[in-house]
């Protein structure tokens, strides 16, 4: 919470907004993407480097690993096994969050080798679907 605060008073000092200025318009001023939105291609990222650069990430790599299935799927390119939590603890566990999303994905994005361009094409992704949460509660 202190570090979403820090970011949205860093988004306000830098476009010289008043106080009271809602964070959502800084933060659409600058053309920054929410705090939540941000930590997800942090974490997108490492799960992308972790799927196509095991090698790399040996240690990350026993987190995240590709689902696979007897029966070919259409979708069987970008699945990611999801551990299953008995509690809410272990349902914010970075394996299952980052599973959750890698699979939410679409299949041009999660088919991506290039990790530079999968975080531009994710940055993109997440600003035409981001709606402040805010001013839309629903």
């Amino acid at each position: 919470m202190k570090l979403k605060n820090s970011y949205n008073s860093i988004a306000r000092f830098a476009t010289g907004n008043p106080f009271r200025t809602h964070h959502c318009i800084n933060l659409k001023q600058l053309g920054w993407l929410e705090f939540q939105q941000q930590l997800k291609i942090n974490q997108l990222a490492i799960a992308h480097k972790i799927l196509y650069q095991p090698a790399k990430t040996p240690i990350l790599s026993t987190l995240i690993y590709p689902y696979h299935n007897l029966k070919s799927l259409r979708s069987a390119h970008k699945l990611v096994n999801i551990d299953k939590a008995n509690n809410k603890a272990g349902d914010s566990l970075f394996s299952n969050t980052v599973g959750k999303n890698w699979n939410l994905l679409p299949s041009e994005l999660s088919t991506v080798p290039s990790i530079t361009l999968f975080k531009k094409k994710l940055k993109l992704f997440l600003k035409t679907q981001w709606l402040c949460p805010c001013t839309n509660p629903d």
